[in-house]
């Protein structure tokens, strides 16, 4: 990711300081809308955390959230939910190599 933003540590450092405070608001409005069948919800939420994703280079977790557009823009909630589960774990293992690269604790 570094090497995107030039060896700019303190711009690295500000992103990864944004999608932390931002990511877990996009995957709990993501799970409430799988609970009451808003598909449309899931999809745009979905579709943010993919473009937060992507820019910390984080290509697992943007790929998934992706699928999870997909799933949300034909109505496959039962299978977005699954997909959730994966993000959720794929999310948590990100957020722990971030914190361990920024000292964030």
């Amino acid at each position: 990711m570094l090497k995107r933003y030039l060896g700019n540590e303190a711009l690295a450092r500000e992103l990864v300081l944004l999608f932390v405070a931002k990511a877990p608001g996009y995957i709990s409005v993501i799970k409430e809308c799988l609970e009451v069948g808003n598909h449309i919800g899931v999809q745009h939420q979905a579709h943010s955390l993919k473009g937060a994703a992507e820019t910390l280079g984080a290509d697992r977790l943007a790929a998934l959230a992706a699928e999870i557009v997909a799933l949300g823009k034909i109505n496959e909630l039962d299978k977005a939910t699954q997909a959730v589960q994966q993000l959720v774990v794929e999310y948590e293992t990100l957020v722990t190599i971030l914190v361990e690269r920024f000292w964030m604790t």
